[in-house]
């Protein structure tokens, strides 16, 4: 993994809780509408028998719907698993950083700052922020590459 798949995965790992919450806020949207679809169920008109056939075929048609909603549920809630999972271990890659270090993995990746800003949040110069950053990153790449992220 070179650096810059590394970048990439940390960009990832720092948009991850913001990703998880647009995931979850679908699966709620899709909920509420199988919770609508499964609740509404008109009256037949005032007095008139149900045609069988008609609401046979309407009532398949409205499982149907709900099977593939839930099946995209499903898969939203694998998404956020997988993104949670690799976010966990991009975690436990950091944690091996020196303070340092990890305070600017942090500031860059997860708070989204720019390169003016983290030599001033760090108190360093902004050599000494590539520096530490680029250290930050071999490790994180040899974290990856031993435990295959």
């Amino acid at each position: 993994m070179d650096i810059k798949d590394i970048k990439t995965l940390l960009w990832r790992w720092g948009d991850t809780l913001e990703y998880c919450a647009k995931k979850q806020s679908e699966i709620s949207g899709l909920r509420r509408l199988i919770n609508d679809i499964a609740t509404e169920s008109p009256p037949p008109p005032n007095g008139m028998p149900k045609a069988s056939g008609i609401s046979n075929s309407v009532e398949n048609a409205v499982i149907k719907i709900i099977d593939k909603y839930e099946a995209a549920i499903t898969e939203l809630s694998q998404d956020i698993e997988k993104a949670m999972s690799a976010k966990k271990k991009i975690d436990d890659a950091i944690l091996l950083l020196e303070p340092n270090e990890r305070k600017i993995i942090r500031l860059r990746y997860a708070k989204g700052y720019g390169w003016e800003s983290i030599p001033l949040q760090m108190h360093y110069s902004r050599r000494q922020c590539f520096f530490l950053h680029d250290k930050a990153l071999e490790k994180i790449a040899l974290f990856c590459t031993k435990f295959d992220l």
